[in-house]
């Protein structure tokens, strides 16, 4: 080129780690992707998630073997959940300690809770135990 400066080649196993995103069109695509290895890796793991392009867990949320989760549900914030655990479709849970066995209705949502082996949840409940 004119400036006298040099362009190398950059390969990458995957393209889409290194596409830009210019768009809110782009913007859904790269967390799709995000999502899909993170539910995978996750599945992987042990955990089964019935639904996994309606499922979003976090980074930081922990997920113990032979726990079902169900569709369109939303697991963010530091959540660890045990193993043996029903987290039916719809909740929302979000800093929440759940221990081996817990069961949590359709459409609860949970911030800040902690709930014991062995406990459930009713569908449909609000619960914040921190403010």
């Amino acid at each position: 080129n004119r400036l006298g400066l040099t362009a190398s080649k950059f390969f990458h196993p995957q393209a889409i780690d290194v596409l830009g995103v210019n768009s809110r069109v782009e913007l859904a695509q790269a967390h799709a992707t995000l999502q899909a290895r993170r539910n995978r890796e996750i599945m992987l793991a042990g955990v089964t998630l019935y639904d996994p392009p309606s499922t979003l867990i976090a980074p930081g949320c922990v997920i113990g073997q032979d726990t079902v989760v169900s569709a369109q549900v939303q697991i963010s914030g530091v959540t660890t959940i045990g193993r043996d655990c029903l987290i039916e479709p719809g909740c929302v849970l979000h800093d929440c300690s759940l221990g081996d066995g817990v069961t949590v209705g359709a459409n609860a949502v949970l911030k800040q809770c902690a709930v014991p082996k062995g406990g459930s949840i009713a569908p449909l409940t609000y619960r914040c135990d921190k403010s």
